[in-house]
């Protein structure tokens, strides 16, 4: 005899029952997150919306636009989700110092190590094509100097997403080994339209940050290797 679709659909939905709800209705709410990243925020997104015409100071305001976006949607509604959502300090998702000593110490053993890397990787192509992101850039040092502040706000935003929010709050969840391999995933697919080598080492780095965010409970020097990896690509792929 079979079963009633009420009742099928009654126990399909089961694990959504209060907190599952919550949980499911949040974790989509952070991949809308990055479909509006990968659309209207793309700098591709910039010149759909805008209709202007690709120059190179038009460039440079779409990447701005790109770089504001993820900021606004990467960093200040996690911590607002933190904040009134979770109801935690944002201690918690890693906005702190942390084993300041541990950061510091494997920020520049793997700054050292990943140089030579980074050169060698500008002398792709594809690299050289896509970075730096504006030609403008390119203009002097002044120009490249202004460049780099602008990334900031970029890496802020990416790594308070994957590597605080998410990772730190599914930490507990899930566990940790889980977690950094859920924010890689997802960081790592963000990177679909980017240079192949790109999105493959988008792969590795995301486990390599994760881990240094658990090994110092911050996000402060996972930021800082993750700019120090896009200004040495983009003075490589600009000057040399």
């Amino acid at each position: 005899m079979k079963r009633p679709v009420k009742n099928e659909l009654k126990e399909l939905l089961s694990p959504l029952q209060d907190e599952g709800i919550r949980e499911v209705l949040l974790f989509l709410f952070l991949i809308f997150l990055q479909v509006l990243i990968l659309y209207p925020g793309s700098l591709d997104g910039f010149f759909a919306l805008s209709h202007l015409p690709k120059t190179p100071r038009t460039i440079t305001f779409a990447m701005l636009w790109h770089h504001f976006w993820v900021f606004l949607l990467f960093f200040i509604i996690p911590l607002l989700l933190c904040t009134f959502v979770d109801q935690t300090s944002p201690r918690e998702m890693g906005l702190t110092t942390g084993d300041w000593e541990a950061g510091l110490r494997i920020f520049l053993i793997a700054a050292l190590l990943i140089t030579p890397a980074l050169y060698l990787s500008s002398r792709d192509p594809s690299f050289r094509q896509a970075y730096p992101l504006t030609p403008e850039a390119s203009y002097g040092v002044f120009s490249f100097v202004l460049y780099t502040l602008a990334y900031l706000p970029y890496y802020i935003g990416w790594e308070c997403l994957y590597r605080g929010y998410i990772q730190f709050r599914y930490e507990k969840i899930m566990g940790l080994l889980p977690a950094i391999f859920l924010q890689t995933g997802m960081s790592t697919l963000v990177h679909w339209n980017k240079p192949f080598g790109e999105t493959l080492s988008a792969a590795v780095g995301g486990i390599f940050l994760g881990l240094l965010a658990w090994r110092t409970r911050s996000i402060f020097w996972g930021l800082l290797w993750h700019w120090y990896l896009g200004v040495m690509n983009s003075l490589f792929c600009a000057f040399f």
